[in-house]
């Protein structure tokens, strides 16, 4: 009788699914019958795969995707630039196309989990679009330990061996640190700025004179910002006031071109970021804070630098004309949601008398512009906000709409 060889620490293997999953973490063999077809020559674009196996080839310069059989996929992975030929298929010339030829891979770094068995160990990815298994051997695992998240490097060795090594141990899965370390690794975002953008950043003070030079003044006018509660950052402001053909509508943005000038040390890290992320309970800013919730923020009875539209609407709705100019304003109110809800209601609400009048002409103009549209065949979709609430600690306790 054969003695049944012990698993390592790790115990079971993982369940291995769909995907590009295949034993051995091997990339797939290529099947001849995948090229049943009329050669309808070469594609080159952006590899899109289906948790299944299956995947898109979204081409270079637009056109019709080309449908890509999981036989087909070569050594590509989810994500990759690759070169693939292309066939047709029938009377109706339905394409499809088979991998040859991977140009850039997408993911050099992968979140998973490491499971260890004996000596080796394999890398289950988080995403479950990229191939389930990257083998690891023992020098490849540090002190990572068996079932904790890591971020790995991942390669193809001699064109059939999935490897990975990994770079850093994130801690144990479900932990909230390692979680959201998991994550900012994931979508490669990060928490840090580069010390340049960093001083560059500081070096800024408040608007002086030269900053406002050859800039409409508006902070004549009642303008103000209306966000959620928790809103860490104001980008835009608006004002309203009725004229004698109708209304003027003010709508206010800051201006962060003028702090983040093109090439410049917070250009780079901003290029590459190219938005804010929001979390349930934490943001992380395309640009530093002094910019993104100071400078660059319309807060309250400060004067910011802003671009503004100046829109003229007559009394039905119809817009007559608009300006754009480049402007300073000083946001008298902060606003939230709940707040104005409260306002529209009659409710008297706490430091609102100075701006009640203009939100209730505001719901005037909104409703004759949302009148207008819906008689042009739009359709009018109201759907809640998912607000996911937390703990002190970051564990979800609930969902609110």
């Amino acid at each position: 009788m054969k003695r049944r060889k012990k698993q390592g620490k790790g115990g079971k293997r993982p369940p291995r699914r769909g995907g590009q999953g295949r034993s051995r973490s091997e990339a797939p063999r290529r099947d001849r019958a995948d090229t049943a077809g009329r050669p309808a020559g070469i594609a080159k674009g952006i590899l899109s795969v289906h948790r299944d196996g299956f995947g898109f080839l979204a081409q270079e310069g637009g056109g019709e995707d080309i449908y890509i059989g999981r036989r087909s996929m070569g050594d590509a992975w989810h994500g990759d630039q690759v070169e693939a030929e292309v066939y047709e298929r029938g009377k109706t010339g339905r394409k499809f196309g088979k991998v040859v030829k991977v140009l850039a891979r997408d993911k050099l770094l992968v979140v998973g989990v490491l499971h260890r068995f004996e000596k080796n160990g394999i890398l289950t990815p988080r995403n479950e679009r990229l191939p389930d298994e990257f083998f690891l051997q023992p020098k490849d695992m540090g002190r990572a330990r068996d079932g904790e998240l890591v971020q790995a490097k991942v390669w193809l060795e001699g064109g059939r061996l999935r490897r990975a090594k990994v770079t850093k141990a994130l801690g144990p899965v479900g932990e909230i640190k390692a979680e959201w370390q998991a994550v900012l690794s994931e979508y490669g975002l990060s928490e840090e700025y580069p010390a340049a953008a960093i001083a560059q950043a500081k070096s800024y003070r408040e608007p002086g004179p030269d900053d406002l030079a050859g800039r409409e003044d508006f902070t004549g006018v009642n303008a103000f910002t209306i966000d959620g509660a928790d809103a860490r950052d104001f980008d835009d402001a608006v004002s309203i006031e009725r004229t004698a053909k109708g209304y003027r509508l003010g709508v206010y943005i800051a201006e962060v071109s003028h702090y983040v000038t093109v090439g410049s040390e917070l250009d780079k890290p901003a290029y590459t970021r190219a938005t804010s992320v929001y979390f349930p309970n934490a943001v992380l800013h395309m640009l530093p804070t002094g910019l993104s919730t100071d400078l660059c923020s319309l807060k309250p009875d400060v004067v910011r630098l802003a671009m503004a539209c100046v829109m003229d609407f007559d009394k039905q709705g119809k817009r007559l004309e608009y300006r754009l100019a480049k402007g300073f304003i000083r946001s008298r109110k902060r606003c939230t949601y709940q707040e104005v809800e409260r306002v529209l209601s009659g409710e008297q609400v706490k430091g609102f008398a100075p701006i009640t009048k203009d939100l209730k002409v505001m719901v005037e103009l909104a409703e004759r512009l949302t009148a207008m549209r819906l008689a042009r065949g739009a359709v009018d979709m109201e759907m809640p906000e998912a607000k996911v609430m937390l703990d002190e600690s970051g564990v979800v306790t609930g969902i609110e709409k």
